[in-house]
């Protein structure tokens, strides 16, 4: 998908979320994601770009890579996102509340194409281990 015209190509919503590490007494650090505020529920237009199929454990799993386009904002910008994961949040059925919807782990971004300040692309990918 082309960067976006205008707030108009911003149709979907989503929220970013970071695990909580605490201590489990064994030495490992585990935890629950949390969601993050700033940055909150961020408008974006979302939209595939690739996907394919890979073997694990003898089973198919299918994964699919998304650009995901954002308003430039200066704490998204400088936030290290690699770590964190975006939850698409979806509508039950019109007016109502959003829900939780696919997770996406964050692969590129959030980064500046144009050096505008206008736009902000993350690349992220669907169907993969909750990193």
């Amino acid at each position: 998908m082309p960067k976006p015209r205008g707030a108009g190509d911003l149709r979907q919503k989503v929220k970013f979320q970071a695990r909580a590490m605490v201590d489990d007494g064994h030495g490992n650090s585990e935890g629950a994601w949390q969601d993050l505020d700033p940055p909150g529920v961020r408008s974006c237009a979302l939209s595939a770009t690739r996907g394919g199929e890979t073997v694990q454990a003898a089973r198919l799993s299918g994964k699919a890579m998304f650009d995901v386009w954002l308003r430039w904002d200066l704490a998204l910008s400088t936030t290290a996102m690699t770590d964190m994961r975006m939850v698409e949040l979806v509508p039950l059925s019109p007016g109502e509340a959003r829900v939780d919807g696919r997770a996406f782990n964050i692969r590129f971004g959030p980064e500046d194409i144009d050096g505008d300040r206008r736009w902000l692309l993350i690349q992220a990918e669907s169907g993969v281990a909750d990193t």
